[in-house]
């Protein structure tokens, strides 16, 4: 199921201390004030649009993520809908002005035993960070997070830009929770397969798709299962 990113207004946001009680470590936004997406990013302006094609497509999750981990909620999916936490945590860590945008193309996440995929920013815009600024950032993250020897490897070769790929995020994280084959599916059917047709990209895992500091609870081969399908 595909659905428009609904919008989400300030007066529906879950007070702060209500939201995360009893969560240890709690980073604030001035945490994170040197990782805050910069306005410009997200405009619409012919420089923030991708030329041609995408070059690829990363998958990764919200939780552990190689540049923009939410954390401390949502971690685990559940049958309730966790986007509008998600949403509201990005606010309060990246942002600095008001959008309805996230940094990922697609979020996708289970609500009551089905998924369900939130387009979260244009396809044609680029993610909000270049792979140079990415570079500088990886000692910088919040929350302990670091980039496993895969990430690392991707990123540090430059074969493929981050700012040329689309973006899609697995609600919570992947390093505990569970995904039976619905959930492969839907992403397959919903956010990689229609791209490596319509751009004719390389159909091989790791040529043009890769997922990035995704947990061992995602089978990323598996995948591919529902690509030609």
């Amino acid at each position: 199921m595909f659905f428009t990113v609904p919008c989400i207004d300030e007066d529906q946001y879950i007070p702060l201390e209500e939201t995360y009680r009893d969560e240890p470590n709690l980073i604030t936004e001035s945490d994170t004030a040197h990782l805050k997406v910069e306005e410009t990013r997200d405009r619409p302006s012919h420089k923030n649009y991708l030329v041609n094609k995408p070059k690829g497509i990363i998958v990764q999750d919200s939780y552990n993520n190689f540049a923009y981990p939410v954390r401390p909620l949502p971690r685990i999916d559940s049958n309730k809908i966790e986007f509008p936490l998600l949403t509201q945590r990005f606010r309060e860590l990246y942002l600095q002005f008001q959008n309805n945008m996230l940094p990922w193309h697609f979020v996708i996440e289970m609500i009551k035993n089905r998924y369900f995929v939130y387009n979260t920013r244009p396809i044609l815009m680029r993610y909000p960070l270049t792979h140079k600024e990415l570079l500088e950032r990886e000692e910088q993250l919040p929350f302990g997070v670091t980039w496993d020897e895969e990430t690392k490897k991707f990123i540090e070769s430059k074969k493929i830009l981050v700012e040329d790929c689309i973006h899609v995020c697995i609600l919570g994280d992947s390093t505990l929770d569970v995904y039976p084959k619905n959930f492969y599916k839907t992403m397959g059917q919903f956010c990689v397969r229609p791209f490596i047709y319509y751009f004719k990209l390389p159909q091989t895992s790791k040529t043009r798709t890769f997922a990035l500091n995704t947990g061992s609870k995602f089978d990323f081969e598996y995948l591919f299962k529902f690509l030609y399908k």
